[in-house]
């Protein structure tokens, strides 16, 4: 139990503020200082959403949501005048976990009932990353590399073991946590896990050859 949820709307406004510059350092600060902000519980949903891929590389779980569908949600979203109570970020993932757990007869229906009980919540700035997030369309120029750097400097261990830890879980969500909670003991302590497909090894971009 959190006794104060971050809210979606904090990471929206990281998103926005990593979006509008086109400086690394501090794309990796602006992310570093909100992944320092949150509770243990609230990293992994925090990362896989602002990683714009919702589970982890490798899990079978799919929304298998349409911009149809979205697009259907929220115009009925904003047709709805009930009072919003404000979205936070593991009360909206846990919902699309539960979308993504439904199937067979009725899951579409009742996918629709989760999409519009979030998207008539969510503020305009909230739905709208919302949707690129479900779309896969959330493009704010973070890639894996810059959200490993992030982690390794929130959680200050190196990023070589960052590196690590990720190709061996190939979880973006996961390694953070361990990273931010456990710090490099953590991080030593992964190993290779039977049937667990493992990470091609991260390079840094060479100069010239």
């Amino acid at each position: 139990m959190i006794d104060t949820p971050t809210l979606f709307i904090r990471l929206v406004n990281v998103l926005r503020e990593v979006e509008k510059t086109s400086s690394r350092n501090k794309k990796i600060k602006t992310l570093s200082s909100f992944l320092n902000e949150l509770e243990p519980v609230e990293i992994s949903p925090a990362i896989l959403l602002i990683a714009g891929s919702i589970f982890p590389e490798g899990d079978r779980r799919v929304l298998e949501v349409s911009w149809v569908t979205l697009s259907k949600m929220l115009d009925k979203g904003r047709q709805m005048t009930l009072q919003r109570s404000p979205l936070t970020i593991t009360h909206l993932y846990s919902q699309l976990e539960e979308v993504a757990a439904l199937s067979g007869k009725g899951s579409r229906s009742k996918k629709e009932a989760i999409l519009l009980s979030l998207l008539s919540q969510a503020s305009e700035p909230e739905a709208e990353y919302i949707t690129r997030i479900l779309l896969g369309e959330l493009r704010v120029g973070l890639a894996e590399g810059l959200i490993l750097e992030a982690t390794a400097d929130a959680a200050n261990v190196g990023i070589d073991l960052v590196r690590r830890a990720y190709t061996l879980t190939g979880d973006l969500g996961d390694t953070a946590k361990r990273a931010i909670t456990e710090h490099e003991e953590g991080l030593k302590n992964i190993d290779l896990r039977l049937f667990e497909p493992v990470k091609p090894m991260l390079a840094d971009t060479a100069p010239d050859l």
